[in-house]
């Protein structure tokens, strides 16, 4: 990604973060899968930024030795996804239907 993709990534996320932290009348829960994406992604480009930004002048050496930083960001980043759609699948899963006319004279209910 490029510094400038990220920095634009970096400001929507901010963006998304400060208009779901206003005040309002009605308490929201802001733990929605919505919000982990948006703080993986903005963990993911905070970290990696500078890196982007100087990877051409780093040696091989340097390169070598900063760019952990890069692979421990992605994972990070793709727990934290993981973790939204788990969130997610769990909020959408529709509950069995209960069947609550149960009649005890068929042998089939014994």
């Amino acid at each position: 990604m490029s510094a400038v993709g990220s920095v634009i990534i970096l400001v929507l996320s901010l963006c998304y973060l400060l208009n779901s932290m206003k005040p309002t009348v009605v308490p929201v829960s802001i733990f929605t899968p919505q919000f982990f994406i948006v703080i993986a992604l903005l963990l993911n480009v905070s970290s990696t930024l500078f890196l982007t930004i100087v990877s051409n002048h780093y040696t091989l050496d340097e390169m070598e030795k900063y760019w952990n930083i890069s692979n421990y960001a992605n994972i990070l980043m793709n727990l934290i996804i993981s973790f939204a759609f788990a969130l997610f699948y769990y909020q959408h899963k529709s509950k069995p239907v209960e069947n609550h006319s149960v009649d005890f004279t068929s042998p089939n209910d014994r």
